[in-house]
Formats: C-alpha cells, structure tokens, sequence
C-alpha cells in the first residue's frame, strides 16, 4: 500500500511541475508572439511609407 501512496503522490509532483513548468514558460512564449507582431507591423508600416513616397 505505501508504494501505491509514493507512486500517486510522484505522479502528482509530476505534473504539477508539467503544468507550473508550461505556465510560466507560456508567459515568455506570449511575450515573443507580442515582439513578433510588433516587428511585422512596423515592417508592413515602412513598406506602406516606401510605397506611398
């Protein structure tokens, strides 16, 4: 019975460090979405201002 407990209780730390490891790298995967939309829209607003000069 108390390798029973041990193995559902690693499972437990187990994915509670998946889904905490996931969060917190989802934070900096939000972040570079953020700078790569930025970078196309000032790349799509200079070509804009090259067409129109």
């Amino acid at each position: 019975m108390k390798n029973k407990n041990t193995l559902v209780n690693v499972l437990i730390l187990a994915t509670a460090t998946h889904f905490l490891k996931k969060w917190l790298m989802g934070d900096d995967k939000e972040d570079v979405k953020e700078v790569k939309q930025d970078s196309t829209l000032k790349r799509k607003k200079e070509q804009l201002l090259e067409l129109f000069s």
